[in-house]
């Protein structure tokens, strides 16, 4: 992981772009991007595995994702589909949100939760009440942050991650 060059780097450049604050160093290449063009409008696209090794492998130097690659980054670590969703919608790494697997044991309950459905990881049976991972893991949404700031902002998923 490069902490300079990862997927926290690039959340935090799109915080800065916009309201001048970030919480860890922004994206440099992100960052002249930003600058140089003078966006008012970005769209972030996050694609589970789809890393360099898997690039590589399924994609040719014709097709769109290479012809239009400016940079490369890496991931967080631990590089997990949870940590690495977390860290770009939080702009924090998996030790500062709690974020750290698919399953997490929470002691004050005695189980296993499946972080984004919350479901008993043993019985894969929804665990009633709030989201164990919004009461010990709670963070704030890079878009939440930027609404605060006066600036639309918002998050699509094929289906909702949590119920924070």
């Amino acid at each position: 992981m490069d902490k300079d060059n990862c997927l926290v780097s690039i959340s935090n450049a799109i915080l800065y772009h916009y309201t001048g604050k970030s919480f860890h160093k922004p994206h440099p290449k992100m960052m002249e991007i930003l600058g140089k063009n003078k966006y008012d409008k970005i769209v972030l696209m996050l694609f589970d595995g789809m890393g360099k090794s898997i690039q590589d492998k399924y994609f040719t130097k014709s097709d769109f994702i290479y012809r239009k690659k400016a940079f490369e980054i890496t991931s967080v670590f631990p590089p997990t589909t949870v940590a690495a969703t977390t860290a770009v919608c939080s702009a924090k790494y998996p030790m500062e949100t709690g974020w750290l697997g698919w399953r997490q044991y929470f002691k004050n309950h005695s189980v296993v939760v499946d972080m984004f459905t919350n479901n008993n990881s043993a019985t894969n049976e929804k665990i009633p009440g709030p989201y164990l991972s919004s009461i010990y893991c709670n963070y704030q949404k890079i878009w939440e942050i930027l609404e605060e700031n006066n600036i639309k902002a918002g998050c699509l998923y094929p289906y909702p991650i949590d119920q924070s």
